[in-house]
């Protein structure tokens, strides 16, 4: 694919070559399993305004901060106001106030948390390696996450994967053990 996966107008700079996995959560009468199946080898790539932009927002986060701290500090004011207000009278609303006090505070410090390891991750790289990762992160969003019923995530086939062992992309990319050595194989068999 020549033309960017984000945009859809910019020329693709950064192109990837990702395997595809399907995985269909299947519910029992013991619990639910997955089934899982890998699909074609699919071409992606984003072009440097996007992955630019990408990078720019990671290392400059101020309106998803801000963002962050509308909504939770909302969530923790309501908490707070269905507290006061309603505790003498016992009740249903005053556990709801508490739940969204904790609702507020643990959510905000997740949320600031998540920003600060992106920005500080992309801070420590070299400019390039930044903007392959930031590309990589438009890939993940671009791509289409379903197929009809499976949920659909994406192995890159890179020097980086290609080292990697039989357990180790069942690890590091969520695979059953055979859809694992089948992976492993694929992989090894195409010329990236």
């Amino acid at each position: 694919m020549d033309t960017c996966l984000k945009c859809r107008a910019g020329k693709g700079i950064y192109s990837y070559r990702l395997l595809e996995v399907q995985t269909l959560p299947v519910r029992g009468i013991d619990g639910e399993k997955r089934v899982q199946a890998l699909g074609l080898f699919q071409e992606y790539s984003v072009c440097a305004q996007c992955a630019a932009a990408r990078l720019e927002a990671a290392l400059h986060p101020k309106k998803r901060l801000l963002c962050t701290v509308f909504l939770f500090g909302g969530i923790l004011f309501a908490g707070l106001l269905l507290t006061q207000l309603f505790w003498e009278r016992g009740g249903p609303i005053p556990m709801m106030g508490l739940s969204s006090l904790v609702c507020g505070v643990l959510g905000g410090a997740a949320g600031l948390l998540d920003i600060l390891t992106a920005r500080n991750t992309y801070s420590r790289l070299p400019k390039e390696e930044a903007l392959e990762r930031a590309a990589w992160a438009c890939i993940l969003e671009a791509a289409p996450k379903k197929s009809e019923d499976s949920d659909l995530t994406y192995i890159p086939v890179n020097n980086k994967t290609l080292s990697l062992k039989n357990g180790d992309l069942m690890i590091l990319y969520g695979l059953l053990p055979e859809v694992a050595v089948k992976a492993h194989q694929m992989i090894h068999e195409t010329p990236s």
